[in-house]
């Protein structure tokens, strides 16, 4: 156990962090990496794994967390009041943990809901949600305690004293609004999805400022969101501005950065002039520039990236060119070769030279591979750990990678020492003495005259103009473009500049350098918006948000009671669909608007006034993709009121909302909820909202499964409109499933119209069958299969009856697109339940006659070639149901109902190829399928089935009745998982296997 050591408070480096965290809770909770304000790796929050079923997944996302440390935990019971409190211990965090994997954090809260919609008790929880997310106050109880969470404010799952401070831990969010703006904004469809993302940020803050707080550091990396653009605010910081060094005192790496002189503001533009100047080092401006490209220190993914400068040969000189690396060429050319690159360029469907990340987890592990646990070596590196493959020297590591270099070599004599049995350190150059002379020598040759001189040019290719355009292609830099730019993204390609970089000056200034200085002063020009800034005021150093608050005037709702919450009776199902109900959608006026203005009510308190302030800029940003204040413009509008140029580059009414937000004197800006009532909202943004709120909870999927079915049913959908759907909250969970599935086919068709059909609930039926069938495959105990079975069967009956509604081009186009016909793609499974079988192969049918004989012949039958084949050359007579038959009793019960079900996949043959025979005709079925002759010697042998020619052209097929099995069809009004599990029928495993 290290000696206790004193604290400054604040930040930690991520080594006394890890030891901190394993002190409060043990090594059982795993430190992945810190979560760093600035550019430095220093921090309080870090990103920790807890391993519940002890399987070492490091990559199992579903159990990784935020963990802060703050110096008290003062207004998270108001923020999150499912929180959790007590000291902190392993022993505490597991069964915290364990809830909320579970999905019974919030469950309640939702239970509730669906008995308020029941008509029956539910308490209080339920109108209480209700009246958060904006239902009139008539309608829910309006006063007493808050006693649920904003779904838009973060879930804090529990707040641990330890000696001396608090930890804050809250599920890890896969996004931030950050992450969206600089490598996936194409995500953002639509204005309407940014409205809606706007509603739900100024929800948040409109219940924060209900509660009489301020939060005091809106920005883009503190909105948090979900796969589905669902937001969670982050919890208000509670130190504004943290000490740029370890807070533990005798920490050994304190002496590593204690010459550093990197601002923790990250304003670019001081410190490029700073580093052009020479008073900035290369390491430092480079660690600038990795955190503006929104690279992490410790997250192996997206690692902090620096430059090979040596290739370790010789002792690096500067009066001799031997052993210095060309930096004018990224490290991935260099290893490769130009004629490899021009190959792979010309050759390659989509042309790119180079096809990695510069800097990949796969490097990283190694490179620090002596002091990483076994579990991550073996997660990202190989299977099966090997000390020996690991490279041995620092010579061989830079001769083995393509890849670039990280700050650790700069900066970390520990990296070179293994933890490891059987891993010899790693060896350093004849040159360097020890580790630490090794990290000195090396350090120095970064900060070299000759590398000062070059290293432009390897920011150009890294983070620059190089990464874009034909520069790109000169510099064999194109890098393989992602595949998909509307899919959210938590990492990747963002280019800082679209300029090349300056030469770094690095003396004093004198006459002669003025074009040098004019240069530099153009470009810093050009990449101000590197440089954001969301606030009006500078925020007060060393100063507390509980100090801050303390001068906010207290809200009624603060005050806190045991008394329960009166359940008025009023608020039922037809309520919620009455606030649920949406107008027509028309463009918003922007006379509203200016009437809105005029009686626009101000914010009482500077602090509030301020988030509002924030949320214009980032309001902007969504619409600019790019800040709307830099330290320049900020500082011109203060002192002149000079607005930037770019609002006027608005739309209209963005335009205005935004200058209501940020207007100079504070007490004019409007308050967060006035601004969640302004005409910029359209209805459906509000209605949506109303719908989907729920289903973001921390709740049971079979709770979420009959909230969303009941509205559905009720009509919630044509309430909404056509976006709901659309933001639905899971890809493939029970509730998007029973939003879709639960009226019948006929009743969707009716209730939504072709339109919507084809626009939203095809692409996702099909969605859902494909990963279905990828959850298929997977080693998955039983309840898991059959669930996955019921959503196949409930996804194709539904398909079967929309059929009939839609133009065969739609069909086409979302059931056999791509030669992937949805139902072939389930008969080619084995591994499928036999009902299912049966269900695809009558959908199957319907399709084609839908599609008539000629689509058939030339979209279907080629894709049943593979199945006929199959089933032409097995000798399978006879097999038992799948475990669909054998463990759900519901299912079992109402296919009895039918006629008959297929007992093996051989009865596919009787089902499937008199039916084509008598669509297509006998002789078109026969070229499409090269095994005819054995399938109907076999439809002979055991149907007692032939094909008869009967004078001319006509066709007629015999059939031994008595021995040929019947296959009814089934109607989802006979059998519908989805209705069975909404009236409380084996939701119990379902809540249990099914996971979004």
């Amino acid at each position: 156990m290290e000696s206790e050591a004193t604290d400054t408070g604040g930040n930690h480096c991520y080594d006394c962090l890890q030891r901190r965290i394993a002190a409060d809770f043990s090594d059982r909770l795993f430190f992945r990496y810190g979560l760093s304000d600035s550019a430095l790796p220093f921090a309080s929050k870090s990103v920790v794994q807890i391993d519940l079923n002890n399987k070492s997944n490091i990559n199992d996302s579903s159990a990784q967390l935020v963990l802060i440390e703050s110096a008290n935990g003062d207004g998270i019971p108001s923020l999150s009041p499912i929180a959790r409190s007590g000291p902190a211990s392993y022993a505490a965090v597991e069964p915290i943990v364990g809830e909320f994997l579970s999905g019974s954090v919030e469950d309640a809260v939702v239970s509730s809901l669906n008995l308020l919609i029941e008509g029956k008790p539910s308490g209080s929880d339920g109108p209480d949600f209700l009246r958060l997310i904006g239902l009139p106050e008539e309608e829910a109880a309006a006063d007493g305690p808050r006693r649920v969470r904003h779904p838009n404010i973060v879930p804090v799952l529990a707040v641990l004293d330890a000696k001396g401070h608090s930890n804050l831990l809250h599920p890890k969010p896969p996004f931030t609004l950050e992450n969206v703006l600089n490598y996936s904004p194409k995500a953002l469809k639509s204005d309407w999805h940014i409205r809606f993302l706007i509603y739900q940020m100024i929800s948040a803050i409109s219940h924060v400022h209900d509660l009489g707080l301020s939060h005091g550091n809106i920005c883009p990396s503190e909105l948090f969101l979900s796969d589905s653009c669902w937001v969670w605010l982050s919890i208000p910081s509670y130190q504004l501005k943290k000490p740029n060094f370890c807070g533990t005192s005798n920490c050994v790496l304190r002496v590593l950065y204690a010459d550093l002189k990197l601002l923790r503001s990250n304003d670019w533009r001081v410190c490029f002039k700073r580093w052009w100047a020479g008073e900035l080092s290369n390491y430092e401006y480079l660690l600038l520039l990795n955190k503006l490209a929104g690279r992490r220190w410790g997250d192996h993914t997206f690692h902090i990236v620096m430059p090979w400068v040596i290739d370790f040969t010789v002792k690096p000189d500067e009066g001799s060119d031997a052993g210095w690396r060309d930096l004018s060429k990224s490290k991935w050319r260099l290893a490769k070769g130009d004629e490899q690159l021009d190959f792979t360029y010309s050759t390659s469907e989509v042309p790119h030279h180079v096809s990695d990340e510069c800097l990949s987890e796969l490097a990283v592990c190694s490179y620090k591979a002596r002091r990483l646990p076994l579990s991550v070596l073996r997660s990202a590196v190989r299977s099966v750990y090997e000390p020996n493959e690991y490279p041995s020297s620092m010579q061989r590591l830079y001769q083995w990678t393509p890849d670039e270099c990280i700050p650790e070599f700069y900066s970390d004599p520990l990296v070179f020492e293994s933890i490891h049995p059987g891993m010899s350190d790693l060896a350093i150059p004849n040159w360097a003495g020890s580790p630490e002379e090794f990290v000195k020598l090396h350090r120095e040759a970064l900060e070299s005259d000759r590398v000062s001189r070059e290293i432009h040019h390897w920011i150009d290719i890294t983070f620059g103009y190089k990464l874009s355009g034909l520069a790109s292609v000169e510099a064999k830099n194109v890098f393989l473009p992602s595949s998909d730019h509307t899919v959210l993204k938590s990492s990747g390609w963002r280019q800082l500049f679209t300029r090349p970089h300056p030469v770094r000056r690095g003396f004093a200034l004198d006459a002669s350098c003025l074009e040098e200085f004019e240069e530099a002063d153009k470009f810093c020009e050009h990449a101000r918006y590197l440089s954001p800034h969301y606030r009006y005021r500078d925020p007060v150093a060393d100063v507390s948000t509980a100090e801050i608050l303390r001068e906010q005037p207290k809200c009624e709702a603060v005050e806190k009671s045991d008394q329960v919450l009166p359940v008025l009776s009023h608020v039922d199902l037809s309520c919620l669909l009455e606030c649920m109900e949406a107008e027509e959608e028309c463009s918003l006026g922007f006379q509203e608007l200016l009437l809105w203005r005029q009686k626009s009510r101000g914010s009482f308190s500077e602090g509030f006034a301020e988030d509002v302030f924030s949320m214009g800029c980032v309001i902007a940003e969504l619409y600019l993709r790019r800040p709307l204040f830099d330290s320049v413009s900020l500082a011109a509008y203060r002192d002149k009121g000079i607005l930037p140029g770019m609002v006027e580059k608005l739309p209209p009414q963005v335009a205005l909302l935004v200058k209501e937000a940020i207007q100079k004197e504070w007490r004019r800006r409007p308050s967060a909820k006035y601004l969640l009532e302004s005409p910029f909202f359209p209805s459906t943004v509000r209605s949506v909202y109303l719908f989907l709120a729920p289903l973001h909870l921390l709740a049971k999927n079979g709770s979420h499964l009959q909230y969303a079915a009941r509205l559905a049913s009720a009509g919630a959908l044509k309430a909404m409109g056509i976006f709901a759907t659309e933001i639905a909250p899971h890809k493939i969970s029970a509730s998007a499933a029973s939003v879709l599935l639960i009226g019948s086919s006929e009743e969707l068709g009716g209730l939504l119209g072709e339109n919507f059909i084809v626009r939203h609930l095809l692409p996702l039926l099909r969605s859902i069958v494909l990963s279905c069938i990828e959850v298929s495959h997977m080693d998955k105990p039983e309840p898991f299969h059959s669930c996955n079975a019921l959503a196949l069967i409930d996804s194709f009956l539904t398909l079967d009856g929309l059929v009939s509604l839609l133009p065969k081009e739609a069909i086409l186009k979302e059931l056999i697109q791509d030669q992937i016909c949805i139902p072939v793609r389930v008969l080619l499974q084995t591994r499928i339940d036999l009902p299912v079988i049966q269900v695809a192969a009558t959908t199957l049918v319907t399709v084609c006659q839908r599609i008539g004989p000629d689509f058939t012949a030339s979209h279907v039958l080629p894709q049943l070639r593979e199945l006929f084949d199959e089933l032409a050359f097995s000798q399978e007579e006879t097999l038992k149901p799948g475990s669909l038959g054998r463990n759900l009793k519901v299912s079992r019960v109402k296919f009895d109902e039918a006629e008959s079900h297929i007992e093996s996949r051989m009865d596919l043959v009787l089902l499937l190829y008199p039916f084509f025979a008598s669509l297509i005709g006998i002789e078109k079925l026969r070229q499409c399928c090269t095994t005819w002759f054995l399938l109907e010697q076999y439809l002979q042998r055991v149907h007692s089935w032939k094909w008869e020619y009967t004078g001319e052209s006509s066709k007629s097929v015999s059939y031994d009745k008595d021995q040929r099995p019947g296959y009814g069809k089934i109607s989802a009004s006979e059998y519908n998982p989805a209705k069975l599990l909404l009236n409380g029928v084996d939701t119990t495993s379902v809540e249990q296997t099914i996971k979004a």
